[in-house]
């Protein structure tokens, strides 16, 4: 009789657990608010129902641009007979638990070198799922989301679809610099097309690891160091350029929807004060980890990879906005929150590796005690999105 890998028992519990946890505020999201200031979960349904009934003319062109999730909203309804707002709800589970998949997989064999317990394992991959920056300004301002940049938010559904695809793209992007082994050509075509889809759904992930990996390149090549150049152009460049430009010029020159420019804190600064503390308080546990173990760190691919990207998001996130009406849409945001929550989970992958082997015992601790303030406000913000009308 076939015995059932271990990892898949793991992930039974992964499931039951993510299913427990993030059923009640994906419901909420889909079903009782339904007010366009507390979530973006409402607006899609409406444009996922001009779509089925205009077809793609009966929708925005920024919303065309990037419109995954209204297809999908649709072919669900059309398929199954759901109505957009179940159909809504088993997207944004269906996402969730494709994440947890794609997180378990990335951390197992780590996991199974350092015989975790299972429960170690379930409240490990929990706590990068649900953590969120460290809002102790929130007495002050009663902001716990804006201000920062977010890891885990529930209120944008296409970000929920986003995620997988931005971690798998990380996944195949960092594994370029690596040639034991080197990337397959099944694996190149896999890398290109999850950077199509992903890129399609939300571009905010795309934008940064694009220039990220350039960087990273050019620095390899100059010291004579291994890149995987094929799987970097025909996993990342071309199918992600190609989306790109037909996500610009569809967005900014089919309708007056204004353009984007360089405007320095214009948008994080009209929501918030405090930028720069809150700034340190949502990159705590990851910047600690680049601090207290720095040597270690720029010798990992992975986390100079990581640290790039969030770089690249963060100037989108302070430094870029929109034009004309949706000027404070805050759409670059997205692109920290999404690098912001690759850093995070791979900073917390390196210290798994890595401790107790690399610090001392008291740096240890306190690398997991800012990990633990993370998923302790991420605990926080979870309620409050679930008992207050709004997210931020």
């Amino acid at each position: 009789m076939m015995s059932i890998p271990k990892w898949l028992k793991s992930y039974l519990l992964v499931f039951i657990l993510f299913l427990l946890v993030f059923f009640p505020i994906n419901y909420l999201h889909s079903y009782v608010k339904v007010d366009n200031e507390s979530t973006d979960f409402h607006l899609h349904m409406l444009y996922a129902a001009q779509l089925e009934k205009k077809g793609p003319g009966g929708i925005p062109a920024y919303t065309l641009a990037h419109s995954a999730w209204e297809y999908l909203l649709v072919a669900v309804n059309k398929l199954f007979g759901f109505s957009f707002r179940r159909a809504s709800l088993l997207l944004a589970l269906g996402s969730v638990e494709l994440t947890a998949l794609i997180l378990l997989l990335w951390f197992w064999p780590v996991l199974e070198k350092k015989k975790f317990p299972l429960w170690k394992t379930l409240l490990i991959l929990l706590g990068v799922s649900i953590a969120a920056p460290i809002s102790l300004l929130w007495p002050v301002d009663k902001l716990m989301y804006l201000g920062y940049i977010g890891i885990t938010s529930y209120h944008s559904p296409t970000l929920l679809l986003l995620k997988p695809f931005a971690i798998l793209q990380f996944i195949f992007a960092y594994r370029c610099f690596y040639n034991t082994p080197p990337l397959l050509k099944w694996q190149i075509v896999c890398a290109g097309l999850v950077s199509l889809l992903g890129t399609y759904i939300k571009p905010n992930f795309s934008i940064c690891i694009l220039p990220a990996l350039a960087v990273f390149a050019g620095y390899r090549l100059l010291r004579k160091e291994y890149v995987h150049l094929q799987g970097l152009i025909f996993g990342f460049g071309l199918p992600v350029f190609f989306v790109l430009i037909w996500q610009f010029f569809l967005t900014y020159y089919s309708s007056d929807t204004g353009g984007i420019a360089l405007m320095p804190l214009k948008i994080m600064s009209y929501y918030s004060g405090y930028l720069g503390i809150k700034l340190l308080l949502s990159i705590l546990f990851p910047l600690s980890v680049l601090v207290f173990c720095f040597r270690e760190v720029v010798r990992d691919a992975r986390m100079v990879v990581g640290w790039l990207c969030f770089i690249f998001g963060a100037i989108f996130t302070y430094f870029f906005a929109e034009t004309g009406p949706r000027i404070f849409h805050g759409n670059f945001t997205w692109s920290g929150e999404v690098t912001l929550l690759i850093l995070y989970v791979m900073s917390t992958l390196f210290c798994l590796e890595n401790f107790p082997k690399l610090t001392h015992k008291k740096i240890s601790l306190l690398l997991s005690v800012a990990w633990i303030l993370h998923v302790i406000f991420g605990i926080a913000y979870y309620f409050y999105c679930c008992f207050n009308r709004l997210y931020f």
